[in-house]
């Protein structure tokens, strides 16, 4: 696709046309409205530039690899001791393989190589997340298995309500609950690394259980809980996760009918955590608001990133990306506006220079970017993987951001058209290396 303006044309860079050899290719782009997307993105930005590095690849599947869940939802977090870790899936997309080991990988100079590792902290799936809560201190919450009623014998008290018009997933109240399903819903199994003892020691991290709504597949004898897949955001003396998992019952007590986004806190560096305010919800049931995540604004601000559905399944009206915004930490939150017009997983990263970047996916993989840093005015897309014919034939679309310098950044996504050296078609898990500036 090219861009024309004031005469000049532009033709964004994508990851295929770029030789491996290559350490970096440099583009620029018009931003302009967002064709097909039903309504007005927020807001059009203002042109920016981006340098994209050469394509690193981190790991493969044996050739003729098709299962979903194997080498997807790739992770990238900071470690302790000046490292980088990147975790990623290799086992089904399913509840039951929730909190099972994944594969890990682990750099020690900002991403330039890699190697293997087994972690006891952060190398489970999905979406492993490690933390900086404070200067040196660290907190790792990583998945763990379902709760499996029939092996403990213990049942839910009767459905309340149900999630989505299938009636698939039913609510249940916590407070009626067995004590032990409601101990596994409150007490998260943690790691913290503090400077003064460096290593990882174990911890019980404490969850809001107020209004609390446990959810189940109707089919299904496990039950789920909250998964911190984005390291959390840190404003002032707090800390702020968007979370969907961990379902609550409205102040007016009433029951969602599709997946709302929920505002947490901590003010102890993730010790406790606290629900503040829905940041999202579809009172009629149509449109999810799930894989929210927050990030601060260059004007201090909150933006959340969410990943909401309508029940269509054409692309450009079946996954929508929208956003929020909160001006007092997080306790009001400002009506939901279109980012893109499909995406899952959103991801935000405010660089120190001021850009904010977004990350995003299926179809294909693709970048955006607030010149300002406010996340109210947008650039046009930087495709890494194009979107292809259906949502996840190129990759799973899940992306994951990390900043390595004032206006470097790596993001790491999956790629199902990888081919070896003879040609075989694999999946692989694929990073790359970005800088951005105005």
């Amino acid at each position: 696709m090219v861009y024309e303006t004031k005469g000049r044309r532009f033709e964004p860079c994508r990851a295929r046309f770029i030789p491996e050899k290559a350490a970096f290719c440099l583009l620029f782009f018009w931003s302009a409205p967002l064709a097909g997307s039903g309504t007005p993105p927020v807001s059009v930005g203002p042109e920016v530039r981006v340098q994209l590095g050469k394509v690193q690849v981190i790991a493969t599947s044996e050739p003729g690899e098709t299962r979903w869940g194997y080498h997807q939802y790739p992770a990238l977090f900071r470690l302790p001791q000046g490292r980088i870790g990147l975790g990623f899936s290799h086992n089904a997309d399913a509840t039951e393989a929730v909190g099972h080991a994944s594969p890990m990988v682990l750099s020690a100079d900002e991403g330039k190589t890699w190697k293997r590792v087994y972690n006891h902290v952060a190398g489970y799936k999905p979406h492993p997340t490690v933390a900086e809560v404070s200067p040196g201190e660290f907190l790792s919450i990583s998945p763990v298995v379902a709760f499996n009623l029939k092996a403990t014998g213990l049942s839910l008290p009767p459905p309340v309500g149900y999630l989505g018009d299938e009636k698939g997933i039913s609510l249940h109240r916590y407070e009626d609950s067995p004590k032990p399903i409601q101990d596994y819903m409150r007490e998260l199994p943690a790691y913290r690394w503090t400077p003064d003892l460096p290593a990882w020691k174990p911890e019980t991290v404490v969850y809001d259980t107020r209004g609390r709504l446990i959810w189940k597949h109707t089919k299904s004898h496990l039950v789920g809980r909250t998964r911190i897949e984005h390291a959390p955001a840190r404003l002032g003396d707090e800390l702020f996760y968007g979370d969907y998992q961990g379902t609550f019952i409205a102040g007016d007590d009433t029951i969602p009918r599709h997946w709302p986004a929920t505002c947490m806190v901590s003010r102890d560096e993730g010790r406790t955590w606290t629900r503040r305010s829905t940041i999202a919800v579809d009172p009629t049931g149509d449109s999810y608001m799930t894989e929210p995540m927050i990030a601060v604004t260059s004007e201090g601000r909150l933006a959340c990133a969410i990943r909401g559905s309508a029940h269509d399944t054409d692309y450009t009206k079946g996954h929508r990306l929208v956003i929020t915004f909160s001006s007092d930490r997080g306790r009001t939150w400002e009506p939901i506006q279109p980012l893109h017009k499909f995406g899952v997983f959103p991801c935000l990263l405010l660089l120190e220079n001021g850009i904010m970047v977004c990350s995003f996916g299926r179809h294909g993989v693709h970048m955006k970017f607030s010149a300002d840093g406010t996340g109210r005015t947008w650039s046009k897309p930087t495709t890494l993987i194009p979107m292809g014919t259906s949502g996840n034939r190129n990759t799973c679309g899940y992306t994951s951001l990390l900043a390595v310098g004032p206006d470097e950044f790596l993001i790491a996504y999956s790629h199902f058209k990888h081919r070896d050296r003879q040609g075989r078609r694999q999946k692989a898990i694929l990073l790359r290396r970005v800088r951005v500036s105005r």
